[in-house]
């Protein structure tokens, strides 16, 4: 892990050093702030990861070209999970507990994130999956529609097109005109770009949506 290049950041001195140190006992590379382009990944030490860091960090953001924008590792004492939803978008693919932030694991979550991966604590997987239904259930489903960003018309549809269906067939099985189950697979392929009905049916699948 040492080729992996990292910049710590925190509020106060001591908070930011004994980060670095376990980093550096952990075979990480630490740059200055002078190099803070070079960072694959920034470590950032807060105490409470909320609304308000995340808009600090989506700010930060915006100051970098798309490819060079940083990807955090934040290590912190409290989490909100109502702001979980909002982690990727603010470049946060990383969050560590700060008493349990060990040499081991503060080297094995840069690394995680540093090649493109997310690494959370399972308590917080639970509270992101728990967020999530909760979008689910409050807004999406009562506007007829699911995190794949399909309705519940084209999860219909699509779903007997997975089982060999045709337009017909389908017409006649939800009692949708044949026009109607054409503009729904028509619209399906103008808004996701698909070009077939296999290739939207393998995004469903993908999905979960089927």
């Amino acid at each position: 892990m040492s080729n992996v290049a990292v910049l710590v950041e925190a509020a106060d001195e001591v908070g930011r050093a004994g980060i670095a140190h376990m980093l550096r006992a952990g075979g990480v590379r630490i740059l200055e702030t002078a190099e803070r382009r070079l960072a694959a990944v920034v470590v950032r030490v807060v105490p409470v990861l909320n609304d308000a860091t995340l808009s600090e960090l989506r700010r930060e953001r915006a100051g970098f070209p798309a490819a060079e924008r940083p990807r955090y590792l934040v290590v912190t004492e409290q989490v909100d999970p109502a702001s979980a939803l909002s982690w990727p978008e603010s470049g946060v693919f990383g969050v560590l507990h700060q008493v349990t932030a060990t040499s081991h694991r503060l080297a094995t979550a840069v690394h995680i994130v540093a090649t493109g991966g997310a690494c959370l604590p399972a308590g917080l997987q639970g509270a992101l999956l728990a967020e999530l239904d909760n979008v689910r259930r409050t807004a999406l489903e009562p506007r007829g529609l699911s995190l794949s960003g399909l309705n519940v018309r084209e999860r219909d549809v699509l779903s007997l097109v997975a089982e060999g269906l045709d337009t017909e067939e389908i017409s006649a099985k939800l009692g949708y005109s044949q026009r109607t189950v054409k503009n729904v697979l028509s619209g399906l392929k103008r808004r996701h770009n698909f070009r077939t009905r296999s290739h939207a049916l393998a995004f469903a699948v993908r999905t979960g949506a089927i």
